[in-house]
């Protein structure tokens, strides 16, 4: 029994390939408390399932890098894709987190799949990120975001 389960675990993690995953064509709108994100296409070109999926909204105080420190302000969790499966129009309204310190940051949109290692535990890939030409200025309360114009 141990030798068969073996074969099957060795089998699925032969199987499994990094998924490749593409979005285009984002909207998003921010407001004090409510995140709006709109990808008008989010497509799976591997020829396995993917894993689960999120959308994740992160703020930086410098242009995006994967060295530099970033928040997550809005997220959504997204079904899976099936190989070569396309989505049109995805959108959703989300609740928006503040960043820890007021001022103006950088935003950067990812979408996300969870996969499992070698040793059993789960992680979140990023898969495709946009960063968008934009920056957006986080207060510390409603009243103080028309505070420096």
């Amino acid at each position: 029994m141990k030798r068969l389960f073996s074969l099957l675990v060795i089998a699925l993690g032969l199987s499994t390939a990094p998924a490749q995953i593409y979005f285009d064509d984002v909207e998003v709108w921010m407001n004090y408390s409510r995140t709006r994100i709109e990808l008008e296409n989010l497509q799976n070109f591997s020829t396995n399932t993917t894993g689960r999926l999120r959308v994740v909204l992160y703020v930086t105080e410098e242009e995006w890098d994967e060295t530099h420190h970033r928040e997550p302000v809005a997220y959504f969790p997204i079904s899976r894709l099936a190989p070569e499966q396309l989505r049109h129009r995805i959108r959703k309204t989300v609740r928006t987190h503040r960043p820890d310190d007021w001022g103006w940051y950088w935003l950067t949109l990812t979408v996300q799949e969870r996969i499992s290692d070698e040793s059993g535990k789960s992680r979140w890939v990023i898969r495709d990120y946009l960063e968008l030409d934009r920056r957006f200025y986080f207060a510390p309360r409603p009243r103080d975001i028309f505070w420096p114009f």
